[in-house]
């Protein structure tokens, strides 16, 4: 029986492959690569019961760090300061928080929202006029204030002939905002009555 192959760490395998070079220069991850252009590497976590070998795979980058420089912190990710995907370089490498990561992307979704300075109805995003949300989302007070104005007494919208609605928020005789459900974009008193006119 064949004595099994020795298994090398990630990190063993990860410098057997990258070539170091000057602190300022990116270290290439020369493997494979997700869609995204980040390095992976499989890692060896255990044998199973049929004496099969056990692997996943974890990013390049997050190995380079915790082999030359630590332990990654709780709750962080890896920055690459070069933005070089696959570079393995710790000097190019920093633990930060997901939101500054984001942000820190040349064209992420939260870099282009955080850039705006005007909500989309032309109101500007002052501190008096805006409010963040529990997920960190900015909202205009004023958009905010404008919307519920509107249903509490918006417009009274025409009724097509005959049509049951329950979409109208104030009614279209008397403009209470209390309208009976499928009733024309009426109140009630004010059904009861066109029911009793048209009796």
């Amino acid at each position: 029986m064949s004595e099994k192959r020795q298994i090398r760490s990630a990190a063993e395998r990860l410098w057997a492959r990258v070539t170091p070079g000057a602190p300022e220069e990116c270290w290439e991850w020369p493997g494979y690569k997700s869609e995204a252009g980040y390095g992976k590497i499989g890692v060896f976590f255990g044998v199973d019961d049929t004496g099969k070998y056990r692997m996943t795979s974890t990013y390049t980058h997050r190995v380079a760090y915790e082999s030359q420089v630590g332990p990654i912190p709780e709750g962080m990710v890896i920055d690459h300061l070069c933005r070089n995907r696959s570079c393995c370089n710790p000097a190019h490498l920093e633990p930060v928080t997901q939101g500054t990561n984001l942000l820190r992307a040349p064209a992420s979704l939260p870099v282009v929202n955080a850039a705006k300075t005007h909500c989309p109805a032309g109101h500007e995003y002052t501190p008096e006029n805006t409010y963040v949300g529990s997920e960190g989302t900015r909202f205009c007070r004023r958009c905010d204030r404008d919307k519920k104005r509107a249903k509490r007494r918006p417009d009274a919208p025409a009724i097509l002939e005959g049509a049951w609605s329950r979409y109208h928020a104030a009614c279209v005789s008397c403009g209470t905002t209390k309208v009976r459900h499928q009733g024309h974009g009426l109140c009630k008193p004010c059904h009861a009555k066109a029911r009793r006119a048209s009796a």
